[in-house]
């Protein structure tokens, strides 16, 4: 016999919360985990040209996950226009291997159709830089910046070859909620 469970009764969600960052690797884990809470975010999306395609207003949360040991987004399109509100467009995990003293980050873009891995960390100041390849060669650059702990810009840079890159995405986020005032 199946039993049906409200879905905050799935043991996968109790598996995936975590309260915080793993103690033992706090100071590296807190590059990213000082995006945990909920973020209203300003989207644009430019062709190859420079020419805005798309303008949009998205909320973006991020979580920690396993045991504290990695973190996970989840970022939703509120609609704009005609468009119906609160579309899932994608889901980022995120974890910092103590080897490498680098991030890995898987991207699944569900409504897209699509995947990306990234690697990196830190750049120059307090600049986060992502880069990786799709599955069909696309090159991605992803940059964090002008990080402040209300607000920060995301940068999505992609090239096919490796030395022209273009501006493809942009979101300027503005803190909404953080674990400790949720």
């Amino acid at each position: 016999m199946t039993v049906e469970l409200p879905v905050t009764d799935f043991p996968i969600l109790d598996g995936l919360r975590a309260g915080g960052p793993f103690p033992g690797s706090r100071d590296e884990l807190m590059l990213f985990g000082q995006f945990v809470g909920v973020w209203d975010m300003a989207v644009e999306y430019y062709d190859a040209a420079g020419h805005r395609t798309y303008q949009g207003h998205w909320e973006w949360s991020f979580a920690w996950i396993l045991g504290g040991r990695a973190i996970q987004d989840v970022i939703v399109d509120l609609g704009t226009g005609d468009a119906p509100p609160r579309i899932p467009a994608g889901t980022t995990l995120r974890y910092f291997s103590p080897v490498t003293g680098r991030w890995t980050v898987y991207y699944l873009a569900a409504v897209a159709g699509f995947a990306v891995q990234l690697e990196g960390g830190k750049s120059a100041g307090q600049t986060i830089v992502l880069e990786g390849a799709e599955a069909d060669g696309t090159l991605n650059r992803w940059t964090f910046s002008d990080i402040r702990t209300d607000s920060f810009t995301w940068t999505g840079l992609e090239s096919r070859q490796g030395t022209d890159w273009w501006c493809n995405q942009r979101m300027l986020g503005t803190r909404r909620a953080n674990p400790a005032t949720a």
